[in-house]
Formats: C-alpha cells, structure tokens, sequence
C-alpha cells in the first residue's frame, strides 16, 4: 500500500512538474516546485584559451512561500570540449554567490562551499553538492556558474553546459526532487597561435652596426581580431638575458629596438629595411629594463587590427651602440617572451595571451657580438739593460684577441706621454724617440727577438706617408704592412688550448729608437726626467663576416680603450733614457749555419758600438756569453774567441780588419771575458769570432754567441747604454764533423844520429770528403819533450823540397799528395826529445780557415798527424845579455824613415817607435800577450794612441808595435804561451835621456893582440853628439885624441885602424869625453889591455 501511494504520489507530481515547467521557459523563468528559477543569462559569446572563472550561466533562486534548502545542481556537458584534468579540456568548475546580482564575479563573491570542482577524470556530467545546504527564501538569491579553459584547449572550438537538475529537500523528512534545465549559449575558445619564431639572426654582429635581423615569427589571432582601439594596453614583451638593452647613453649596447610586419608568405623574405614589403610597426629607442623591452603598440594608420584568423609576420631587428666592451662571451638576444591583448570580442578582463605555459617559448636566440679586444699588455723593456741615446729597445707587448671572426687590423696608435716625447717636425734637435717599430711575435714564445717579423715602422721626423698624418709628440699612428697588406687575425678559438698561442691571438712588441741627443724636460710635476712611456691608443681594423650568407665587411676599433682613454700596462711600459757614454748600438749574428770541427775564425757577431768620448777609450773590456755552455779547453765546444776591428764595416773578416784580442781562458763553460778593446771615438764595429775544437761535434753540435756586457780596464770608466745580452736570440751554430783525414809524416830515412841538427821527411795527405778542398798549407809541427810540450817551431828552418805544389793547392775528391821537406834545427836552442807532427791549414765550406793540428782532448793530447815521430836535438847556441829567445827573430826601431836594429841595452830616442818580430806567429797565442813597461801593463790597442802606452798586434806578420816608450829608462817584459805551454819571457832594456849620456863602452876584442885585426870601441849614446876618445897609458900620460861626431843615438860603434904607432903592449884608461848639441857633456871611463 505504501509503494503504491508513493508512485501514486509521484505520478502527481510529475504531471504538475511538466505543466510549471512549460510555462517557466514560456516566461523565461520555470519554478520548481517552490523554488522560482529567474534572470538565467550568459553573455559570453568569445573566451580566451585559458580563461579562469568564465561566467557561463547568470541565475537568481527564490521560494514561494516558505525557505527551502539547496543541496545539488547537476551539470551536463554538452560541448566540443569536456570536462576533464588534461589542459585541452575545461578542467574546474565552481559556483559562486553572486551578492551584488550584478552578474560578474568580484571580489564580493565567494564560492559556495562544496562546488569548487576539479577533475581528475573526463565525466559527462558533475553534481555540484552543496555544503552546507543553503536556504532559498522568497527574496532572490543570485549565483553564478564559472569554469576554468584549459590552456592548451583548441583554438575555434566551442563549450556550451546544460543545468540539468537543481535539488531541494522538504521540510519534512521526505526526499524529493525538483528536475529542470537551462542551456547555455555556445561559447568559441579564442587565443594567439604563434605558428613559428624563426632565427634569422647573423653569426655575428659588430658594434656600431644597424637593423640587425633577430627573429621572425608568424602570429595568428584565432577566433577574433585584436584592433588598435580595443587594445589600448597591448603587450609584446620581449627578453634578452645578456641584460645589454641600455639604460641611458653612457652605457653600451643595444640603443634600438624596431619591429617590422609583413604579409603572409610561404617562404619569409630576408630582411630589408628598404624593400617596401616591410613596414615599421613598432620601435624603441629608451628602455627602461636592461633585460626586457615592450611593444604597446604594434599598429600604425594601415594597420590597424590583427583580423582574427589571419597570419601575420614580424621582424625584430636591433641597433648597436658604435662602442661596445667585447669579450669573447658578449653577445646580445632576443626572445618573443609573451603577447597579450584584449579580443574584440572577449567580455570581461579574460585576454589574450600567448603562451599560456612556458615550455611553448622558443629558445632565445643569441647573436655573438664580434670586434677586437686586447688580451694583455705589459711592460717588456729588456732587464738589465741601461737605455741611452741612440739605442732602441723593446718596451711594450701587446695581445689581440680577434672575437668571433677573422679581423684585419691596419692601424695601430701609439701614445707617449713621458717626459722623452716622439719626434717631431721641428724638434729633432731636442731629440726623443725617432722611429717606432712594431713586431709580430713570430716565435711564438712572447719575447721579443731578432727572429720576429718587423710589421709596422714610422720614422717620427717625417711625414706619415701612408696614413697621410702629422706625428704628434705624444701620439703616432704606425700603419701595418704584412707583405702589402694588413695583420689578419684569425677568430678566436676558445676550444682549443686555453693560452697563446694556439687560441689563435696575436702578440705584438713595440720597440722605440732614441735619437743621438736627449734633453731632460719637465714633467707634470715638475721633476726633470727623460722617460719615455708607451701606451696603445686606436686600433683600426676590418672585420669580416657574413649576413644571410653575404660577405660583409665593417671597421671595428678596439673594444675599450682609444688615444683618450689608452690601454696601459701595470708597471708602465716605461725606460728612463741615461745620459750614457758608449751606446751598443746594434748587435747582429753574422755566423753561418754550419762549422766544421777544427774550423778557426768562425765569424759570430758584428756590433756597432758609439762613443761620446772626445778621445779614444783605450781599453774595455768585452764579456761574451754561450748560453749552450760549450767554451771549452779540451776541444769540446770553443777554443778560442777573437774580437776584430770591422774597419770596413762590411760585416766579415778581411785583411782590412784589425786584430784586438783574444783569449783561450774562459770563467766558466758560458762566459769569456776579452780584454785590452779600445773603443774610438765616435763609432767603431768589431767582429767577435770563434774557433771549434776539433771534438766538438761529439759533445756539442749548438753552439751561441751573445755579449753580456762592455767594461772599462782599471783607471778608466763608461757608461754603457745596451740590451744585454745582445742579441736577443743568439747567434747560433751548427757543429758538423770534419772530414779531413790527419796527414801521415815519415822520414826520408832512418834518423839514427841521437842528436839530429838537420833531416828530411815526408808528409802525405788525402781528400776523402767527396768534395774540392783548398788546401792553404802543410808544415811540420816540434813539441819539445811529449806531444803536449813547448812549441819550438821556431827554432827549425823548413824548406819545402817539393817545388811542384804551391799553396793554396786545390785536392780534389778521392786526390792525394806528397811532400818532402829539408829540417834544419837551426836556433839551437832546446835539448831533448822532440815530437815531430804536422799542421795541416785548410778551407771549410764556409771558405774560411780550419786546421789539423794537434789539440788536447777530454784524457790526453792527441796529434794532428796519424802517428807522429820523435828526434832528439842538443842545445849549441848560448844565450847573451844582449840577444832574445829563438821565438823573437828581431827588435828594430824606427827612427824617422830609418830601421835600426835593437840591441837589448841599447840606447834609443823618445821619439822611437819599437818593433818585435816573431819567428813563427803560428806558434804565439796573441790572445796570451802581455807586454808591461816597468811593471805597468800597456795597454794593447788598434791603433797608435799618441802620448800613451800602447802597443799593437799585426797577427798576420807576427809583429808588436809600440808607438811610444816613454822619456826615461825602461824594462820592457814581454810573456807569452804557445796555448797549452808558457814560453819564457822576454825582458827588453833600453835606455832614454834627454841629455847625453854614454853607457856599455866596450873594446873589443879585449884584450887586443897587436896585428890582429880591428879593434873596435861600442858604446850607448843616448843623444847624438860629439864625442873625443883619451888614451891614458900607466903612468897617466895621454898618447893618443880622436874626435868623432855621433849623429845617432843609440849602440854606435868607432873603429881604430893604425893605431900600432903609439900602442904598445900594455894597459890603458880610455876616457871618452861626449858633449851634444846644448853642451851638456859626459865622461866616461873604459879599459884597453894590449898584448
């Protein structure tokens, strides 16, 4: 009974239910049993994709009669999109309290608890239940139904929602339902669609450049057009993350900002601002964000809406500051970071906005900013150097970096703000600096050498020819000149090695040159200094790259820095000019790539030297450096240096060069000090030269030459304005082997006498080298005692039998000869056991001389011939007061025109100028003469030095000259070695009186024997002069007077003939009585026994 009360019941209300519903929508209002369902409205007709809270369904409530609870709505979805958790669908709904009835949500209105819904799942449908239940009264209640658009809903699709059932319950405790609907009207989901952002960026784009094309991007405003008047507040936000848009003019970076539109195209056209296809929509040209820039208005009068569904391209293009601070990570970039923009169409605040999550941006695009930047600058003035006029030296390095792309540099500005200025026109007679060179390290290894490659040089009193530009005293612009063209620097590579040179930068040195006379001047604080400094100013260059695949070329300077604001290095590229006294001008290798063992006079160095002395500077002293450590006295390396007067600066060794010295003894593997250089006023050139040791290829194959330093001899001083060591690289020199074969030496025949004064033996020698060999000599060799004794050479006359071979003789290849020479001990001098070996002097392939000879190895001595042979000699010559060892062959004075030969003792002018004569100059090591006058050394020199004791060396003949001997009595002593041995020293006795005076009278023979011949008287006279000689017998009688006039100083001698007549057999007192020409008289007294 109950059931069917309740279906009778149901049936009822069902057949009411569908009268009230009928005439609801008839009025546009329908009462659910007793709610009243009024004002059902949605004006929205667009919605932006990603709308949150659209107003689909506007409503009022109210009862008839008595209040009623709501507990549930029920919504059917009935459109394209539907409900669900995934961002194309609609993915929450709520139901807010509409308290002001005005049909829009604010911030009035609350969500009525219960309703705000989000899916989880795609439902056809939702119940929105109530929580609490809420009362509806006969006043109206208002609601709202909202629904969020999820943001990746399509485009152009539309959403319409059914409200399918509201639910009440009664007063009394049955459950009953009220079912009604209410269809929204169709809704179309609107937004932008940007179809593609493409890059069309350059690689690179250099400061100073123009409309430089960014990005390209299509856009398309789906569902409705967005017009200018709609759109007031209209935003395209663009980013840059390099944060380079500029803030105000003293910064740098992009100044402009500038958007162009086009119509549609399958194919984007290449930006060009001239081409008509292309309209300036937009542009910025102040920013107000580093970071960020927007476009609020992208219209113009023929553009006036983007018409939805249409496709529209854009260009963003951007403009550079002229200067920019460029490293190898500037750039500049651009990202279409958000457009919005209110619909024509759209109701409410709901824009359009693109993108509605951020993973729909393209990636930023960057552009790498090219130019030139410097890397490092410092001071590189040469240590231990004293810089003086007329010397030029290194004083600054430089490093560019080209950034991004190849760059031609053609111009480099130098600045000099010290007190020591460039030259100029008009001042050179205050000097300065006079030129200016620029170097490319070439060697890679950032010092400055001869090696590098001379890039760039101004001479500052002239014009500028090829810039066409005035030197100023502080600023000279030096053009580059690589083989006619500029310095190409290749792109930076920062993925190779992190350091120069294999990052492809580029080191430059400037080098400054002083001019003869520097005056001090002021400087800014009133001190006076000569100090020059370097700086680097303008750097001009090409860049070269490509936009849109077309070679494009711009001038680019360097990033930072200009002749206002110069690069300067940290300390200051800076030199104080001395004031100095000898400059070392110029320093250049003149050695050949090769020497061959055993090769003399190998040339190393030719050097320029000046002197600011009024007079010569009579001796110096020269150190010269072997970085290779190969000076050796065992023939492992260098033997001997050598320093010649280059006379006719022709920078090689000829008879016109002047020997200066030499030494054998080194201070250690690397250092060899040369003494007794005079250096002559003004300028002089010297050679310096080595001799190769004869093993020197097993232990050395380098070998180098510097100077390290010029020094005064005792008593004199200067100061020395040079590049130490100079020069900078080394000269250097290949050791090769010798080929030359020792000569073999066999005697004639057997030498059987023990004691041999005269003998004849052979000497054969082959040419196995493959080549021609010019052959300069060939001579027997004596060592007294052991194969490493006293050279007595000169106590042996040779005579080359063989007349058919003169020297220099011609051996050709796989050719041998024969010699035969005649051995005469002919200053029999030495005793003992002679070494008998040869010497064989040669041609190298440098066509200079080399030897065979017999040389000290590393153990013992070895010889210059295959095997040499032994004679035994004896001693017959006696050594008097008067002669010289057997290595002297004679000492002569000059007198006038007149050669006078020198006795020891003899009496001499003042005005003599002394000879001493070698026997063999072969045998003397010049570089071992010491000659000393009364214990003081005197100086060697090139030259004579008047008024100053000094002698020269003719190495050639063998000869010692001394200009001058002094005014009083001297003791000349002469020591000297052979190389390996010290020969005894000479002491050289001569007399000097500026008055007369007789010394050493002598009869002889004495005692006399009557009818035996002459006798003759000889004396020393040390002036010409008269001269009467007294014979006084026993008793005191005189029986005998001559007169004589002298007209030589000097040993004279007087001869008496016929003097039996008043001689008898007896002694006798001679007395001289000697008066010269200003009657200053002398008597001496001599002893005459007559038999």
């Amino acid at each position: 009974m109950k059931k069917e009360r309740i279906l009778s019941n149901k049936l009822g209300f069902l057949k009411q239910f569908f009268i009230v519903i009928v005439c609801l929508f008839s009025l546009s209002s329908f009462l659910m049993a007793a709610f009243v369902f009024e004002d059902g409205s949605s004006n929205v007709s667009k919605v932006p994709r990603g709308s949150t809270n659209v107003n689909m369904l506007s409503f009022s409530l109210h009862t008839s009669d008595v209040t009623q609870q709501l507990d549930a709505i029920r919504l059917i979805n009935q459109a394209n999109i539907g409900f669900g958790p995934d961002a194309d669908k609609i993915i929450a709904v709520r139901m807010y309290s509409d308290d002001a009835g005005n049909g829009i949500i604010d911030d009035e209105d609350t969500i009525i608890d219960g309703t705000d819904h989000t899916f989880t799942t795609a439902p056809s449908f939702i119940d929105l239940n109530l929580s609490p239940d809420i009362d509806i009264t006969v006043s109206k209640s208002y609601f709202i139904i909202a629904y969020d658009v999820g943001s990746d809903s399509k485009l152009g699709t539309t959403t319409e929602m059914l409200l399918d059932s509201i639910n009440r319950t009664k007063v009394d405790e049955l459950d009953l339902s009220a079912e009604a609907t209410a269809k929204t009207q169709t809704v179309t989901v609107t937004g932008i669609e940007f179809i593609s952002v493409t890059d069309i960026a350059p690689d690179v784009a250099i400061p100073g450049q123009k409309k430089i094309p960014m990005l390209h991007f299509k856009m398309k405003v789906v569902g409705e057009a967005i017009s200018e008047s709609d759109s007031p507040d209209l935003k395209l936000t663009i980013e840059n993350s390099h944060n380079n848009f500029i803030l105000n003019t003293a910064q740098q970076g992009i100044e402009g900002a500038y958007l162009y539109k086009t119509s549609d195209f399958d194919t984007a056209p290449i930006f060009n601002e001239a081409d008509p296809l292309f309209t300036l929509v937009g542009q910025l040209n102040s920013f107000s964000d580093s970071s960020t820039l927007i476009f609020t208005d992208i219209f113009d009068s023929d553009f006036t809406s983007v018409p939805k569904d249409t496709t529209v391209n854009f260009y963003l293009v951007y403009d550079l500051t002229d200067e920019m601070e460029i490293s190898e990570n500037t750039k500049i970039a651009a990202q279409v970071y958000s457009f919005s923009a209110i619909g024509d169409e759209s109701e409410g605040p709901s824009r359009l906005t693109w993108p509605l999550q951020s993973s729909d941006r393209q990636d930023e695009i960057d552009v790498d900013i090219a130019g030139l930047t410097l890397s490092e600058i410092s001071k590189h003035v040469p240590s231990n150097s004293v810089i003086g006029e007329n010397l030029s030296t290194s004083i600054m390095r430089f490093r560019l970096r080209a950034n991004h792309t190849p760059i031609d540099i053609s111009r480099i500005t130098v600045i000099n703000p010290g007190t020591t200025p460039f030259v100029t026109e008009g001042t050179i007679d205050l000097g300065g600096v006079s030129k200016i060179e620029l170097y490319l390290d070439t060697v890679q290894d950032n010092a400055y050498s001869d090696s590098d490659q001379l890039i760039g040089t101004v001479t500052l009193s002239e014009k500028n020819s090829i810039t066409n530009l005035v030197n100023q005293a502080n600023s000279v612009v030096v053009p580059l000149n690589i083989n006619g063209g500029p310095l190409s620097l290749t792109a930076f590579d920062s993925s190779r090695f992190v350091d120069y040179p294999e990052n492809n930068e580029q080191v430059i040195f400037v080098n400054y040159h002083f001019s003869p006379t520097i005056i001090e001047r002021e400087d800014a604080s009133g001190n006076v200094t000569s100090i020059a400094i370097s700086q680097l100013g303008n750097v001009l260059g090409t860049a070269n790259y490509s936009i849109n695949n077309v070679a494009t070329s711009s001038v680019v300077t360097l990033s930072g820095f200009n002749n206002s604001l110069p690069a300067t290095a940290n300390p200051s590229a800076e030199v104080d000019v001395a004031e100095t006294t000898v400059t070392l001008r110029n320093v250049e290798s003149v050695a050949p790539l090769s020497a061959v063992e055993g090769e003399l006079k190998v040339p190393m160095l030719w050097m320029d030297v000046s002197s600011s002395e009024e007079n010569e500077i009579s001796s110096t002293s020269f150190t010269i450096r072997n970085s290779k450590r190969t000076f050796s006295k065992v023939n492992q390396g260098i033997t001997k240096v050598w320093v010649y007067s280059d006379n006719n600066n022709n920078k090689q060794l000829d008879s016109s060069d002047t020997y200066l010295s030499s030494t054998v003894k080194f201070e250690s593997t690397s250092e060899a000090i040369l003494y007794g250089i005079p250096i002559k006023a003004n300028d002089s050139s010297f050679l310096v030269l080595y001799d190769i040791g004869r093993e020197a290829f097993e232990v050395s194959q380098n070998i180098r030459c510097q100077i390290s330093d010029i020094t005064a001899a005792s008593g004199q001083s200067i100061t020395l304005g040079a590049i130490l060591p100079s020069p900078m690289e080394a000269a250097s020199v290949v050791v090769v082997k010798s080929r030359l074969e020792a000569p073999s030496i066999s005697f004639s025949s057997p030498v059987t006498n023990p004691e041999v004064s005269s003998f004849s033996l052979q000497m054969s020698i082959a040419n196995d080298t493959g080549n021609d060999l010019v052959i300069n000599n060939v001579s027997p060799k004596f060592y007294l005692s052991s194969l490493g004794g006293t050279d007595i050479s000169y106590e042996f006359d040779v005579d080359k039998q063989t007349r058919s071979i003169a020297f220099p003789h011609t051996l050709g290849p796989a050719e041998s000869i024969g010699l035969s020479y005649r051995i005469l001990h002919a200053r029999a001098i030495s005793e003992g056991v002679v070494y008998v070996d040869s010497a064989v002097e040669y041609k190298s392939p440098n066509n200079t001389a080399a030897s065979v000879e017999r040389y000290l190895s590393q153990e013992e001595w070895r010889p210059g011939a295959a095997i040499p042979r032994t004679i035994s000699i004896k001693s017959i010559d006696e050594i008097t007061m008067t002669s010289f060892p057997a290595y002297i062959s004679s000492v002569q004075l000059l007198r006038g025109s007149a050669a006078i030969v020198f006795k020891n003792h003899d009496a001499i002018l003042d005005s003599d100028v002394m000879f001493i004569n070698f026997t063999e100059p072969d045998v003397i090591d010049n570089s071992s003469l010491l000659l000393s006058l009364n214990g003081v050394e005197i100086i060697r020199s090139d030259s004579d030095v008047q008024g100053v004791l000094s002698y020269t060396y003719n190495e050639e003949t063998g000869q010692i000259r001394i200009p001058f001997l002094g005014n009083i009595n001297g003791e000349l002593t002469l020591s000297l070695s052979d190389g390996q041995n010290i020969l005894p020293s000479t002491k050289i006795v001569y007399q000097i009186d500026s008055t007369i005076r007789v010394t050493g009278p002598l009869f002889y023979p004495n005692p006399y024997i009557l009818g035996q011949g002459d006798l003759t008287l000889g004396f020393n006279l040390t002036q010409p002069g008269d001269v009467s000689v007294y014979f006084y017998n026993q008793i005191g009688n005189m029986i005998h007077k001559d007169d004589f006039v002298i007209t030589s100083a000097g040993y004279n001698t007087i001869p008496f003939n016929g003097f039996s007549e008043f001689l008898r057999p007896g002694l006798y007192v001679v007395v001289l009585v000697s008066t010269d020409v200003n009657d200053n008289r002398v008597i001496t007294h001599v002893k005459l026994a007559i038999r």
